[in-house]
């Protein structure tokens, strides 16, 4: 797995998801912006506790620091093509304290 670091601020709402075992899944977005200008909104998946909420660093137009761990998944499509995907699993999540959301560069290290 690769570590990656990034910095951005959070979009919209997150969504909630249960596995078949129950494990909860929280997918949420970061809108990040690079060294040139250039703007994207990137998914994160967390694992969280069931009975929990989800929590407060992930709500729309809060700032955050996100470390992650990046994979690639292989998609299957229903027409029958195939192709590959990153999805970045967080470690840590840190709200960024200020006073109005911020859109920070994209910050990212691949090891």
């Amino acid at each position: 797995m690769n570590a990656c670091h990034f910095s951005g601020w959070i979009p919209f709402a997150p969504e909630t998801r249960f596995t078949t075992s129950g494990r909860k899944v929280i997918c949420f977005a970061a809108r990040v912006r690079d060294d040139h200008g250039a703007e994207a909104i990137l998914r994160f998946q967390m694992d969280g506790d069931p009975l929990a909420p989800v929590p407060p660093e992930i709500a729309p137009g809060r700032a955050v620091e996100i470390d992650a761990e990046a994979t690639v998944q292989a998609v299957h499509r229903p027409d029958g093509r195939t192709f590959s995907r990153m999805v970045f699993h967080v470690i840590r999540l840190n709200p960024v304290r200020r006073r109005r959301p911020i859109e920070a560069p994209l910050q990212l290290a691949l090891f």
